[in-house]
């Protein structure tokens, strides 16, 4: 028999080569371990990026820079840098240092910031531009390997991408409107047939008259005339001048605020009088300070001078404090703003469905039109019009005034099982002004009694501040204002719709605002006024007054319940991607 062969130095060979294999694979499973934590720490770095990106005023984008994949976001490439280089540059992570020139370059390679979503699945990139969604990626990170070069891989590359996004609290509109022009501070929606709207001027005091005449006024650096407008800041002392005849025996000059608010009156040694002119040495910073209207009287011994005359000329001079307030034209039969026709699946009728979109919300989410233009109309043929009842209606119908019938259910007494909007609720006032009543009563139905000053988050600012368009300052409402029914967020239109007219309309934006007849001057201690809002005649409802809010003046809200952003007002930022 032939002698076996001696396979001794095989096994050897055997054993060496695999040895190399598994030291090989155990290094290889180190170094992808290594470049999967370093690809987590990109990401992390990435993600901040993105957030940092999205905040501020970045987002919505419209940059119209373009890439063969999307648009560029040149607006956010400074914040994106930033945190990047914070972040990054100190763990040594990048290949090459970002710059904000190169985030905006069109070269992925060397990270880019972009608008929308995207896809790198593909041989090519693709971008799903959306102007309210920011997308960074970030530059290479080169990985050595330490144990993988054993089988011939020395390094790898990791990048990441992170999406941010803008999005809107889930806020349940309303079927009502504004126009541009009347969307902001105090305004009024009534009955088309007996209501009345807030333009018709009511102080306190209203039947006093005397011998005195009012003519015209002069503040300092200001031409004489019967209405004026000081500027905000206002300059501390500014003496007022008043002019007239019959005015030997003034005792007092009175401030007055519209409707049942502030009376601030200057008397005494401050005061200068002889028969013709009425002078004060400075307007009380009670008036400067609550930015609005104010109308001027005096008093002869018990009784102000007119505020009107028969025929509805007005005797009150007028001091506006702050830019010029636009007197809203709507007619005082129907208020200053109106419904939107919108269809409830739940009602049939159209004062029904309104009635049921006041109580329960809108079925159906509310938008900015793309390209809002002159004459903010719009048609079902037109780009970018969405008509109800879709998703993300920018397109509406609709109706000035409001029928009694709607308010009546829709605020108060329900409608198909659903109650009414401001019928209390366990759980349903949610800030509580120390000595008011909440809830309340009205027309025998328990009703949620928030008052919008309540929601001040300090004791100086007032409701004058945060309701006009001029406002540029902090969050200084609680975020707790939007779980008040009372809170409501009211779509813009681009103009006056045409009472009786047939057209549609295009929504140019959104505004908050809040159930309440508050005075300018009401601060976060101040009380709740009668009716709160509501004006009532024989227990039905006559008109609703709102306040329009400025929507810097909101807190950010950090809710899960989130909707597609509305186009204006409080944000919630959101990693999407």
């Amino acid at each position: 028999m032939p002698r076996p062969r001696d396979e001794r130095g095989a096994i050897a060979l055997v054993v060496a080569v695999l040895t190399v294999v598994l030291l090989g694979m155990a290094g290889m499973a180190v170094d992808l371990g290594h470049a999967y934590v370093a690809r987590r720490d990109v990401q992390k770095v990435v993600d901040f990026a993105a957030l940092a990106g999205a905040a501020g005023n970045n987002l919505p984008g419209t940059t119209p820079l373009t890439c063969s994949y999307g648009r560029r976001a040149a607006a956010a490439d400074q914040a994106v840098q930033d945190v990047l280089r914070r972040l990054g540059d100190e763990a040594e992570m990048w290949q090459e240092a970002p710059t904000a020139q190169g985030l905006v370059d069109c070269d992925l390679r060397n990270g880019e910031v972009l608008y929308g979503t995207l896809d790198r699945s593909g041989s090519q990139p693709t971008l799903d531009f959306d102007p309210y969604e920011l997308t960074v990626v970030s530059p290479a990170r080169k990985v050595d390997f330490v144990f993988a070069d054993v089988l011939g891989f020395d390094d790898t590359i990791v990048s990441a991408k992170a999406t941010a996004a803008i999005k809107s609290p889930r806020v349940s509109s309303v079927p009502l409107y504004a126009f541009t022009g009347c969307d902001y501070g105090r305004q009024t929606i009534a009955q088309p047939n007996n209501g009345h709207a807030d333009n018709e001027l009511q102080l306190q005091h209203p039947d006093d008259t005397n011998a005195a005449t009012l003519t015209s006024m002069t503040a300092e650096g200001l031409p004489a005339a019967a209405s004026i407008a000081i500027p905000t800041p206002v300059p501390h002392p500014t003496p007022l001048t008043i002019y007239g005849s019959n005015l030997a025996n003034v005792t007092a000059v009175g401030f007055f605020e519209p409707g049942p608010g502030e009376l601030v009156t200057v008397s005494g040694a401050d005061l200068s009088v002889s028969a013709g002119s009425v002078g004060i040495t400075d307007i009380p910073s009670q008036v400067t300070s609550v930015p609005g209207d104010w109308y001027v009287r005096v008093k002869i011994g018990a009784s102000w001078s007119t505020v009107a005359t028969q025929k509805g000329d007005l005797k009150a001079l007028q001091l506006i404090i702050g830019e010029p307030t636009l007197t809203c034209g709507q007619g005082s039969s129907e208020g200053n703003f109106g419904s939107l026709l919108l269809s409830n699946s739940k009602a049939s009728g159209q004062w029904q469905q309104i009635a049921m979109n006041i109580a329960g919300g809108l079925e159906h989410s509310l938008a900015v039109h793309p390209t809002p233009a002159d004459p903010w109309t719009c048609s079902a043929a037109q780009t970018g019009a969405v008509l109800w009842p879709a998703e993300g209606t920018n397109c509406v119908d609709t109706k000035p005034g409001m029928v009694a019938n709607a308010a009546q259910a829709g605020f108060l007494t329900g409608l198909s099982g659903t109650p009414g909007r401001l019928s209390h609720r366990t759980g349903s006032s949610t800030c509580a002004t120390p000595g008011s009543d909440n809830p309340t009563t009205v027309s025998g139905i328990l009703i949620n009694n928030d008052t919008l000053s309540c929601y001040l988050t300090d004791d100086t600012t007032n409701i004058g501040t945060i309701s006009s368009a001029d406002y540029d300052g902090a969050p200084v409402l609680s975020p707790e204002i939007y779980n008040s029914p009372r809170f409501l967020i009211v779509p813009v239109l681009g103009r006056q719709p045409t009472n009786g007219g047939s057209n549609k309309y295009q929504i140019v934006g959104f505004r908050p605002a809040f159930v309440t007849n508050q005075a300018n001057s009401a601060t976060r201690t101040s009380p709740p006024l009668a009716g709160n809002g509501l004006t009532l005649d024989k227990g039905s409802i006559e008109s609703v007054q709102v306040v329009f809010i400025n929507a810097k003046a909101l807190s950010p809200l950090d809710s899960g319940d989130v909707t597609e952003y509305a186009g204006t007002g409080p944000r919630v930022l959101r990693l999407v991607d």
